[in-house]
Parts: structure tokens; C-alpha cells; sequence
């Protein structure tokens, strides 16, 4: 699960810096395609959500890994608690 998670984001990265016009003409560059942008016209925009993806990233999956973690907990403290009961419900305790 986690490794899909971290192929996921990657992946992601991968289709945001395709997008980024600099990063489009060093791909299609290598790969011998004509270029698709424009170097008249300098837009910045995808290039700051790529680098701002890039810094929030780990943030983010280490909010969700902790959401995971602690409802993980709660549930197994719940299983606990439950196992505890139906101890000391039992006659021959």
C-alpha cells in the first residue's frame, strides 16, 4: 500500500513537471520532438504549483501516514477493550 502510494506521487510529479514548458523542451529534446513552448512568453505559473507540490509533499504524506497511525491505534485500543469485556463477562473468570 504505501509503496502504490509513493508510485502515485511520483507519478504525479512526473505529469506536473511534463507541464512545466523548460522541463517539456528537455524531454522532447531527448527525444527529438519539436518544441511545444513558446520562449517568448515565460509563464511561471505551472512551475511554482510544481515546486509547491514538491515542498508540501512529505508534509502531506506525513499528515496521512499519522491520520492512518492514530485511527490504527484507537481501533486496536478498541479491540482491547472489547477483548477485556468479554472476559470478565465469562462465568467460569
Amino acid at each position: 500500500m504505501f509503496s502504490l502510494v509513493v508510485f502515485a506521487a511520483i507519478s504525479m510529479l512526473l505529469m506536473f513537471a511534463a507541464r512545466v514548458p523548460i522541463v517539456a523542451n528537455s524531454i522532447n529534446e531527448f527525444l527529438g520532438l519539436p518544441q511545444t513552448a513558446k520562449p517568448d512568453t515565460p509563464d511561471r505559473t505551472t512551475h511554482l504549483i510544481f515546486l509547491l507540490f514538491c515542498y508540501s509533499s512529505p508534509l502531506v504524506l506525513a499528515m496521512w501516514v499519522s491520520l492512518l497511525n492514530s485511527i490504527y491505534l484507537r481501533w486496536k485500543k478498541y479491540q482491547n477493550l472489547s477483548n477485556d469485556r468479554d472476559e470478565a463477562d465469562s462465568p467460569f473468570a
